[in-house]
């Protein structure tokens, strides 16, 4: 698999390290109910993350460069507020997650994210 990838960076001119499994960790326990399911050929179907997951997974990263992904997302979720940001993160992960930063540090990060659109 890694063989591929390495390859499919060099053609579309992609970082090497495009595929990988650090996003692993923030994956939250369960079943993503609402994830997009794709036929890529006949016998490999990919499941894409729901806007839900990708939300939380993003959050709980905490990364700058996922600040305006956040925001679309939220758009895309109807999310108005930044407590209703954690409230999803705190539904998927668990109120004791090890993945979740404190409350307050996630609100600062919806909060960033949400006050451009009031």
């Amino acid at each position: 698999m890694q063989e591929l990838a390495t390859e499919m960076a060099a053609k579309l001119g992609l970082d090497p390290r495009w595929l990988n499994n650090a996003a692993r960790a923030y994956v939250p326990d369960g079943e993503d109910s609402e994830a997009a399911l794709i036929a890529v050929a006949d016998n490999l179907v990919l499941r894409v993350a729901s806007p839900r997951f990708l939300l939380v997974m993003k959050l709980a990263a905490g990364r700058d460069r996922d600040i305006p992904d956040i925001g679309v997302l939220c758009q895309a979720l109807d999310i108005k507020s930044a407590d209703a940001a954690v409230d999803v993160a705190i539904e998927l992960y668990g109120e004791d997650s090890i993945q979740l930063s404190d409350r307050d540090d996630l609100l600062l990060i919806a909060s960033e994210v949400l006050e451009p659109f009031h």
